[in-house]
């Protein structure tokens, strides 16, 4: 898993597929804004 901001959101499946609940990151700027919002873009996961 090289990074969490692929643009298909791929990596976050296999991390729910692994069992992860949540993610803790540190401030980021821009760039996490910018992931979140292309994430709601695609309307998420299901849990």
């Amino acid at each position: 898993m090289d990074r969490l901001g692929a643009d298909d959101f791929s990596n976050l499946v296999l991390l729910r597929a692994a069992g992860v609940m949540g993610i803790v990151l540190g401030a980021d700027g821009g760039y996490l804004a910018e992931r979140l919002q292309a994430y709601a873009a695609t309307g998420g996961l299901p849990v």
